[in-house]
């Protein structure tokens, strides 16, 4: 028996012989080096964009110079579809609750993007959202209603880079 005589049967009840699976298997893997080098060593490449969820703890100013040391800057959400795409990469990592690039420190009230300077057009608060609270400047995505919230830039959380 050779590789072209066994079938295999893919979800969604597609067959291909065991050959064109391993074909397959090595263009996707080959794809995923790519995107890999194209990002570099512990970045993830998703819809055009690299991002780096980093697990330590630092406040916001911290957050944003470690990024900007691995050539990027702290994740600033363009739109739904980003926001979607970095809380799904979240939710699949298990990520706890996470700093964005996104301040009103210079105004209250104006949110604007920590790195670019631009003002943040797409917001998903949790209810209640933003308080300002004791003087919060900095936004957080919270692990559990994946919303954001508005928070002391001296905290120390976890973030997500991009590039």
């Amino acid at each position: 028996m050779n590789h072209a005589d066994v079938a295999v049967v893919l979800r969604g009840g597609m067959m291909c012989s065991l050959y064109q699976l391993q074909v397959l298997v090595v263009i996707f893997s080959l794809l995923s080096s790519v995107a890999s080098r194209h990002c570099g060593n512990g970045w993830e490449h998703k819809n055009g964009r690299c991002y780096k969820f980093v697990r330590f703890r630092t406040n916001f100013v911290g957050s944003m110079y470690f990024c900007r040391y691995f050539g990027g800057g702290l994740v600033e959400i363009d739109g739904y579809n980003e926001y979607q795409t970095v809380v799904s990469l979240a939710r699949a990592r298990n990520f706890p609750d996470f700093y964005i690039g996104l301040t009103d420190a210079f105004s209250e009230g104006n949110w604007i993007q920590a790195s670019s300077y631009n003002f943040q057009t797409y917001f998903s608060w949790s209810p209640g959202e933003p308080n300002n609270h004791g003087n919060q400047d900095c936004v957080q995505v919270y692990s559990a209603d994946l919303k954001m919230d508005d928070l002391s830039c001296s905290e120390h959380m976890h973030f997500v880079c991009e590039k």
